[in-house]
């Protein structure tokens, strides 16, 4: 072991193809898809757990297809499960603002024409651990 920023660091992981710098949706689908492929990564991030209020919510069809293969499909649905009846899709620059509606309520979730996946109301901070804990089984550090 090796000291690092105050931290024991084990000397596997002192020399790793891949460092993912960021550990919030991008940098954790990227360990997960990197892990997947068997390409040996390690994650940093200043924060030591995922952000209890997420940024985003909503993963598009293209993005549920590809969780698909990785056995991610039902978790992110059972994350959903307390939304499935709500519908649509907005912005504001905060809560107070007028909502800037894109994707109305009565949008189609599936578009079987363009993509195997549906439209998926999960929220970044309901499926941030869900990522973390693919890519951690898959050795992803």
């Amino acid at each position: 072991m090796t000291r690092r920023a105050g931290r024991r660091v084990p000397h596997e992981l002192n020399e790793v193809p891949i460092l993912i710098v960021g550990g919030r949706y991008a940098g954790l689908a990227s360990a997960l898809f990197l892990a997947h492929q068997e390409v040996p990564c390690v994650l940093v991030d200043r924060h030591p757990g995922v952000f209890i209020l997420g940024r985003a919510r909503g993963i598009n069809p293209r993005t549920m297809e590809i969780y698909r293969p990785l056995g991610l499909g039902p978790p992110v649905k059972d994350a959903v499960r307390p939304f499935e009846e709500e519908g649509g899709v907005a912005r504001c620059a905060t809560l107070a603002d007028e909502w800037q509606w894109l994707l109305d309520e009565d949008f189609p979730r599936a578009l079987p024409e363009l993509s195997a996946g549906e439209f998926c109301l999960a929220d970044q901070s309901t499926v941030e651990p869900i990522l973390a804990e693919a890519a951690r089984a898959r050795g992803s550090l």
